[in-house]
């Protein structure tokens, strides 16, 4: 944009002179358009920053204080784990160590499976977090309770494990839909935060009553962004593909940033096609 430009148009002006721009795109975009850079057209985001990790709670154990956190706070869905150990006298980081997750989940006075993973590596990251994740699938709303075991391993030799129950919130991360063979699970694991431009678009699936993962079934996406009035569009994708453990995985670019839906169609194998709502998520 020239100096002429930006000295003319505000940026609210300017991101109307777009929206009006792309409205001939209502409904879908072309398939040409797939690798066009919007971003170029966007001014900066204005949307307040992504409450990213929040710590639920610090134990300690052995000498070692292990702090937990869980980006948007514990809810249903994909929960990605972050654990940072410090010694307990003198907060020194603790950045070498195996850890691993449990969670639990316990209703009426039985444990049920909670799919997760651990952390990938003996080795923290440059924030000195060991990563990991775990899906928290409710049965039914507001049932049963949750919680989570961290062991821990340190290189000189000091083992321990603490316990830090959990408040999973309802949020739209994770959506329930009832297929031909029962009750499925599907729940967004990527992006973390979408922006605009080419983002990563990941779900998992699992099925009641034992969490198995689920990767008999074929995606489709519909995103769409609505512009008010009963207009709208959608913007370029490639639907998801199962790549392991109930994990699909495809691409969305997002031409603009603001409000968006998110609607995944799931076909199973006897044609059957379920529909899927994430509404309301936020593009920045």
């Amino acid at each position: 944009m020239n100096d002429f430009m930006r000295s003319y148009f505000s940026p609210k002006a300017w991101h109307v002179l777009v929206m009006v721009l792309l409205l001939p795109l209502s409904s879908c975009v072309p398939d040409d358009l797939t690798g066009y850079d919007f971003k170029q057209f966007q001014p900066p985001s204005t949307l307040p920053d992504d409450p990213g990790n929040v710590l639920v709670g610090e134990q300690e154990a052995m000498g070692v204080t292990v702090a937990l956190y869980i980006d948007k706070g514990a809810h249903t869905g994909y929960n990605r784990l972050r654990v940072q150990l410090t010694e307990a006298a003198g907060a020194t980081a603790i950045t070498t160590a195996r850890v691993d997750f449990t969670p639990t989940y316990e209703l009426d006075g039985a444990m049920r499976a909670v799919p997760f993973h651990n952390p990938a590596t003996n080795q923290a990251n440059a924030d000195d977090f060991f990563e990991g994740g775990a899906f928290f699938l409710p049965p039914a709303p507001d049932a049963g309770t949750f919680a989570l075991d961290v062991r821990f391993d340190t290189d000189d030799g000091r083992t321990g494990t603490v316990v830090f129950p959990l408040t999973v919130e309802e949020t739209l991360w994770m959506q329930r839909v009832d297929g031909p063979d029962g009750r499925y699970y599907v729940s967004w694991v990527h992006p973390e935060r979408p922006e605009v431009g080419d983002n990563v678009f990941e779900v998992a699936l699992h099925r009641e009553p034992d969490y198995a993962s689920i990767s008999e079934v074929t995606l489709d996406l519909y995103p769409y962004m609505d512009m008010g009035g009963g207009d709208g569009h959608s913007t370029p994708y490639q639907a998801p593909v199962h790549k392991n453990g109930g994990a699909y995985s495809g691409t969305v670019n997002f031409i603009m940033s603001g409000g968006w839906d998110m609607t995944v169609f799931v076909q199973h194998p006897d044609g059957t096609v379920n529909t899927v709502l994430f509404e309301g998520y936020t593009v920045f």
